[in-house]
């Protein structure tokens, strides 16, 4: 039987702001972490906001708002195919080819079947779906790719919606602001550097086609079904993704690939970093143990205990090559006896990220590349050793690579201590990666454009204005005939090839004629 809806009132004093829900399912660490930010932010400026919180992964950590309400709902509809698919990503993580954008599609494909599953629960229950419609929300906020939250919110009656990302603008995407994805940006998976051979924007273009069929195809159509198995059902997820009011989309435009935009497409990366803190006293006396120090972290996706046995001696055989840096390791678990000849290595179940960045005393981190790592790094002045494993994490890494912050290492590497020691070492002497990251800080720091103000005024004016169509694109709902001009094309070549048919024809027909005029001449002569 589904468990009851939990609802935990957080706010003690009512509001007079926005009444905003906040639709954000637990599929990932990071996705939730993003929403539940921008949740915290739009309370603390005045507004009545609840996130709705069903569980698509149930082991899932539950990140909670701080003044929202919270409503989670457990509707126990996945346990079986999200363990099937967690084991399925641990066991990919560590292959040759988990960077592979079709690896990523064959989750994907599972995943779609999850969310179904989930949406399928979710809209079956009509005492919360009735109490939501009563609250008579004045916007709804979600990630695009979380097609159901689309459906439910306009069926509670939410009138304006904004969607956005946790990671850079999905290519998937393009086309629902009236753009067409460009041959020299790479693709959110598969993407790496920016694509200028034949063969690289080849395969960025076969990636991109794929994208769009996994997310606005495949895992979208998957819980259309839902909506379709409704009565009187009036609801089309496409077309309600197409028309969002604003996409808050979690980049940094100093830092991501240049490309095309809108004035729908708003860039809000940095607000998850937070100011920094002083440091609690087991971290610094842990700084103050040696000159020179390294943050190790591979984010929540990478399952550090489930990391090959191989790896982990790999690791530790190239800290060992730098006896005089303390190594900061995030590792989920006990089981270190591994380690226990490495005295230079302190493992840590939780680490205070940002705060460590933020130190002078932090030298290098050793991260995953995720989105969050990297705008965290960036913003600190910490330069990295990047070994991306899945998704997104390869385009980050080279967002990065291009700046001179970072240098990239293959998972596969971390088994030749000697490469990897070395590398440590290299980056750790060769200032130059400091400077530039030190550059990119104060670049950060002063671009006038980073500010949870302008993600606040950006929600207050969706909530008063709902989606103003007249900011949309013209190309939005042109085809691609029109938008690049084909017709135009088709009909002036065909003009001047009709032309220089007739011109030809004429020159033939006045070298005739003067040909038969001279004959005749001659004949008179």
């Amino acid at each position: 039987m589904i468990k009851k809806i939990v609802l935990l009132l957080c706010l003690v004093s009512a509001v007079s702001g926005y009444k905003i829900l906040i639709h954000n399912p637990t599929t990932s660490y990071s996705h939730v972490q993003y929403l539940i930010l921008i949740s915290d932010i739009l309370t603390d400026a005045g507004h009545d906001v609840t996130v709705l919180m069903p569980l698509v992964d149930p082991v899932l950590k539950i990140i909670r708002p701080k003044k929202a309400k919270l409503i989670i709902l457990d509707t126990g509809a996945n346990s079986s195919e999200v363990a099937e698919g967690r084991k399925m990503l641990d066991d990919q993580i560590w292959l040759e080819n988990s960077n592979s954008p079709f690896t990523i599609f064959s989750i994907l494909e599972k995943f779609s079947h999850v969310l179904q599953k989930n949406c399928r629960s979710l809209m079956n229950q009509t005492d919360l779906l009735d109490t939501l419609r009563a609250e008579q929300f004045d916007i709804g906020l979600l990630e695009t790719f979380q097609a159901c939250g689309f459906g439910l919110l306009k069926s509670v009656g939410v009138k304006s919606i904004i969607g956005g990302s946790a990671t850079v603008l999905s290519d998937a995407y393009y086309s629902n602001h009236g753009l067409d994805f460009p041959s020299y940006v790479p693709c959110l998976m598969g993407g790496d550097k920016i694509p200028l051979t034949l063969f690289e924007r080849a395969k960025n273009l076969l990636f991109h086609y794929a994208t769009i069929y996994y997310f606005s195809n495949k895992m979208t159509q998957s819980v259309q079904v839902v909506f379709n198995e409704m009565e009187n059902n009036e609801i089309d997820l496409q077309d309600l993704q197409r028309n969002t009011a604003f996409d808050l989309i979690n980049n940094n435009v100093l830092l991501d690939y240049p490309s095309p935009t809108t004035t729908k497409i708003v860039s809000v990366g940095g607000i998850a970093i937070k100011p920094h803190k002083p440091l609690p006293k087991e971290y610094d006396e842990i700084l103050n143990l040696r000159s020179t120090n390294v943050l190790v972290s591979f984010g929540s996706i990478v399952n550090t205990t489930t990391m090959p046995l191989k790896y982990k001696m790999g690791l530790m055989r190239s800290f060992a090559q730098n006896p005089d840096v303390t190594f900061i390791f995030k590792y989920s678990e006990n089981d270190i006896e591994y380690a226990n000849e490495h005295k230079n290595v302190i493992f840590q179940k939780w680490v205070a990220q940002s705060d460590l960045l933020g130190d002078k005393r932090l030298n290098l981190f050793i991260t995953h590349g995720g989105l969050n790592s990297v705008n965290e790094m960036a913003l600190h002045g910490v330069p990295s050793i990047s070994i991306p494993f899945f998704s997104d994490q390869t385009r980050n890494s080279n967002m990065l690579l291009r700046l001179n912050v970072t240098t990239i290492v293959n998972k596969k590497q971390i088994l030749d201590e000697d490469f990897l020691g070395t590398t440590i070492q290299r980056m750790l002497t060769d200032k130059s990666y400091k400077e530039n990251s030190m550059k990119l800080a104060q670049m950060i720091k002063k671009y006038p454009d980073f500010s949870k103000e302008k993600l606040i005024k950006i929600v207050e004016f969706a909530c008063e204005f709902g989606n103003v169509n007249h900011l949309d694109l013209p190309s939005k709902n042109m085809t691609f005939i029109e938008v690049n001009n084909l017709d135009i094309l088709i009909i002036a070549i065909l003009t001047l090839l009709a032309a220089c048919f007739v011109t030809f024809k004429f020159i033939r027909l006045i070298s005739r004629l003067f040909d038969s005029r001279i004959s005749n001449d001659k004949k008179t002569n």
